[in-house]
Formats: structure tokens, C-alpha cells, sequence
């Protein structure tokens, strides 16, 4: 949106303002020049994957089609509607997928509430699991391009135990309240700032709470 493009004409006039607002106030145009392309990609790259194991003569029944969207510009009726309008124009998918970073700026004021509506619209509208593709919280102050990623939520401290409780609270809360999982994103990067699982030195990284508490909130 707001670069040249060959796909739709108005995708080229769509400014930031657009690209932050229509998910709330104009999510007809949304279907009309973003989402009905979405659909053809997602459904082409479907399609392309169970031929291309066909032609190997390989099993794909067990193969899970996914994708997923940030909630950082979607609020949870939003959210719902995509997968559906997805589902509804020739892409459909097993899991359904978010990007969660309670840190970012976000449409929403209450992150944990922001997370909660938003899989349980997608369990009951859409009648599917939801995998959290993305996920981090900061252990201390973001800076560089991710600088304005400093909010905080609330009883979680930007600290590493903060980072590991925070981890730990999304992960209970989505066992029991139809969740099929979570990825940390970019643990090991040194270029991610806080929101690692390491604090680095000299090029080396030493495993925060978070990580060393990992083993214990799996076996949870």
C-alpha cells in the first residue's frame, strides 16, 4: 500500500493513515483492494504446494495451511472477518495465525484483552485454532527502529522477569482457551534489542529468565 503496483491502482493512493484506519473504518475496501488478492496468493500457494507433492508421489493429508496478521492495526471483529472472507473467496486453512507484540503501538489500549477477544472471535466465528506466529516482550528499553516498541503491560515489568512472566501467563492462558501454540519470535537475534531470550556481549549470548524458565513452562 502506497507503492507502485501492477495488482490495483488505489493500493498505489493508500497512505500511512489508510494502511492504520481501514482495518477499523473501512474494511469493505479492505476486501475489495487487499484481502480478494490475499485470497488468490494464499490459494495459488496452497494449490502450488499439494501438486508439487503429488507429483512426488508423497502423502499430503497431514500438510496444515496457515497464515497471519498483525494485531498490532487489527482489532479482534477485524481479525475474524479476514480469515472468514478468506475462507469465503477459495483459501482455506487449518490454523489461523497473529502476531502478537504487547510492547508495540496497537489500536488497543488493553493488549491482554486485545489477545483474549481476538482468539475467542476467531474460535467461535471462524471455528478455528489460533497459532501466535509472532510473539516477544522486552526484558529492558527498545531502541534503534523498534524504539516506540516500549509500552508496557500492565504487572509486566520491562525486565527479564517481566519478559518471562508475561511468556509464560500467554502460554497458560492459551492451553485452555484455544490456542495450538506460539513462536517466539527472533529468540537468538542480537539485532532484536530486548526482545531476545539472550543479553549479548562480544558477540556471545547468555540465556535470560525466560529461556531458562522455558523447560519448566513447557512441562506445565
Amino acid at each position: 500500500m502506497g507503492l507502485k503496483t501492477a495488482v490495483d491502482p488505489k493500493l498505489e493512493k493508500a497512505g500511512t493513515l489508510k494502511k492504520y484506519l481501514a482495518p477499523v473504518f473501512a474494511r469493505g475496501w479492505l476486501k475489495k483492494h487487499v484481502w480478494q488478492h490475499n485470497a488468490k496468493a494464499y490459494a495459488a500457494v496452497k494449490a502450488g504446494i499439494l501438486q508439487a507433492y503429488a507429483n512426488l508421489g508423497i502423502d499430503a493429508s497431514n500438510i496444515k495451511f496457515s497464515t497471519h496478521v498483525a494485531t498490532v492495526v487489527f482489532p479482534a471483529g477485524c481479525t475474524a472477518k479476514f480469515f472468514n472472507f478468506m475462507k469465503d473467496n477459495g483459501y482455506e486453512m487449518e490454523t489461523a495465525g497473529i502476531s502478537y507484540y504487547p510492547s508495540a503501538p496497537s489500536m488497543s489500549l488493553n493488549k491482554k484483552s486485545l489477545l483474549k477477544k481476538t482468539v475467542k472471535k476467531i474460535n467461535t466465528k471462524c471455528g478455528l485454532h489460533v497459532f501466535i506466529g509472532e510473539f516477544s516482550y522486552p526484558s529492558g528499553k527498545m531502541d534503534g527502529p523498534f524504539a516506540g516498541w516500549n509500552k508496557k503491560v500492565r504487572g509486566y515489568k520491562h525486565d527479564q522477569q517481566g519478559q518471562a512472566n508475561i511468556y509464560a501467563d500467554v502460554v497458560k492462558w492459551g492451553k485452555a482457551n484455544g490456542m495450538a501454540g506460539i513462536r517466539y519470535w527472533a529468540p537468538d537475534y542480537e539485532g532484536w534489542y530486548a526482545m531476545s531470550m539472550f543479553e549479548f556481549s562480544n558477540k556471545k549470548g547468555t540465556a535470560k529468565n525466560i529461556l531458562l524458565n522455558h523447560k519448566n513452562l513447557i512441562e506445565r
